[in-house]
């Protein structure tokens, strides 16, 4: 048996893509740990399973796991680790149907969003289900989501958020739903019309099938929510890392591309006309996205085998970087 250590930037999503590989190693019999580091929302959950916590940097100078499966966010960390000898292979979101690559000697895992359920944070109460159903009979109305704040500087979110009170005040038809943890970020929203209201962050699973259109910054986590809700997405990046993931995502037709400093009000509301005129065929690619999300995570266990054989070749070589058939 080995010892797996994940170094993974502490987002939601890029945590995420991880979950069901962890758990299908620490149940094969392996010892798995995430360091601290790496800690999100799942770490409690993690735990739980009995997949370990180790501090970095200062307990991988007595803790030497096997491997380290290295964010590929995270590159820059690789010097630590082949100056302690440990070998490493990236891991990276495999976010659509082509796959992604990056210019690198050391091998890289592209990983599906985990098919794991296990609800992040609260559900929505009877009450907000009901609301959201009764908007939902009338035909006309558009229920948008926005989960903007992962990534995008405040200054930002105050614009955008002007720019949709009042594309909401023209156009009552649109109900939108803001959902923010951030007091900060909503200090000015307190005057809003009537269609547009602010909730805390929730377990979006209920909620995501109930809308027609999400806003989201390009994060992991939103995007994946939204492919598994078959739910298009008008995408404002918050980070210019984000970029390539986003640009992968308008080109398979997921979504449309916007810039928050550009946005006006008659542009959103064109862009908002825009995707409810191609919701269908939307719909449709998003289904054929996440049928390709639920095959990867069939073979997942087939790629762990291949990755287990090609890892005890490659211990047996000296150095950092091996290969690695992903």
């Amino acid at each position: 048996m080995y010892t797996f250590l994940f170094d993974m930037q502490p987002n939601t999503g890029n945590v995420r893509i991880t979950l069901k590989l962890a758990t299908m190693l620490y149940e094969m019999g392996h010892e798995v740990y995430y360091t601290d580091t790496s800690d999100s929302v799942f770490t409690s959950g993690l735990l739980d399973k009995g997949i370990g916590r180790v501090y970095y940097p200062n307990d991988l100078h007595w803790f030497s796991p096997h491997m380290v499966l290295l964010d590929y966010g995270l590159k820059e960390k690789a010097t630590f680790y082949q100056q302690q000898g440990i070998k490493y292979i990236f891991i990276d979101a495999h976010l659509l149907n082509s796959a992604p690559q990056h210019k690198t000697d050391v091998p890289v895992m592209y990983l599906p969003p985990s098919d794991d359920e296990t609800p992040l944070l609260h559900n929505p109460d009877d009450a907000m289900m009901d609301w959201l159903s009764t908007i939902k009979k009338d035909k006309n109305n558009i229920l948008i989501i926005g989960l903007l704040e992962e990534g995008m500087p405040p200054q930002k979110l105050d614009r955008f958020y002007e720019v949709i009170k009042k594309s909401c005040i023209n156009n009552k038809q649109y109900k939108v739903m803001l959902l923010s943890n951030n007091e900060q970020n909503t200090a000015q929203l307190s005057l809003l019309p009537d269609n547009m209201t602010l909730y805390r962050f929730m377990n979006l699973s209920p909620i995501l099938p109930m809308c027609d259109i999400a806003l989201i910054s390009g994060d992991l986590n939103t995007m994946f929510e939204g492919i598994k809700a078959q739910l298009p997405a008008l995408v404002y990046p918050a980070k210019d890392e984000y970029n390539f993931r986003i640009s992968q995502y308008v080109n398979h037709g997921l979504g449309i591309y916007s810039e928050v400093k550009k946005v006006t009000p008659k542009m959103f509301e064109q862009q908002i006309n825009r995707m409810m005129q191609n919701k269908i065929d939307m719909y449709e690619k998003l289904q054929k996205t996440q049928d390709a999300f639920n095959d990867e995570n069939e073979q997942l266990k087939q790629k762990i085998a291949y990755f287990i054989k090609d890892m005890e070749e490659n211990l047996r070589m000296e150095g950092a970087n091996w290969s690695y058939r992903s």
